[in-house]
């Protein structure tokens, strides 16, 4: 009879969200945890000129970029120990321009969760009004030692 893989810690999980979030990218630009419960992750992103197009609103690409992590702290607590989550598909809707110095809410909701696939609704927010919509799919790989 096979052994069941076992569930990551809350205490395992929020270490590898810590170890995301120390990536430079992530400190250069100063995203933030604010909340985890295993399914929901909240982030939030002051915009700095670090962030921002010469037309001073965020930049597509760091907005993916905080997408993904938000998604990432999400889905953490709910993988098997021996599964790492990567992206496969990744798709956003911004709605709205975000300002240089708004405060940007990052919510990354899972909607799904199986043995291979997982996948997040993300959504992004200044002042609690809804800037952009998304829907990011994870593969769940083996870790290899």
């Amino acid at each position: 009879m096979p052994i069941a893989p076992l569930r990551r810690t809350d205490e395992q999980a929020r270490h590898l969200i810590e170890q995301a979030l120390a990536v430079p990218v992530h400190r250069f630009l100063g995203v933030e945890l604010m909340s985890l419960v295993p399914g929901e992750a909240r982030c939030q992103i002051i915009i700095g000129e670090n962030a921002a197009t010469p037309s001073n609103t965020l930049h597509g690409g760091v907005l993916s970029l905080v997408l993904e992590i938000a998604a990432y702290a999400a889905l953490m607590p709910m993988i098997d120990a021996d599964k790492i989550p990567t992206t496969i598909d990744f798709h956003n809707q911004p709605m709205r321009s975000v300002a240089l110095g708004d405060k940007l809410e990052i919510v990354a909701k899972v909607l799904r969760h199986g043995r291979r696939t997982a996948s997040c609704e993300v959504a992004t927010f200044v002042e609690g009004r809804l800037m952009s919509k998304g829907l990011i799919l994870k593969a769940l790989l083996d870790i290899v030692d």
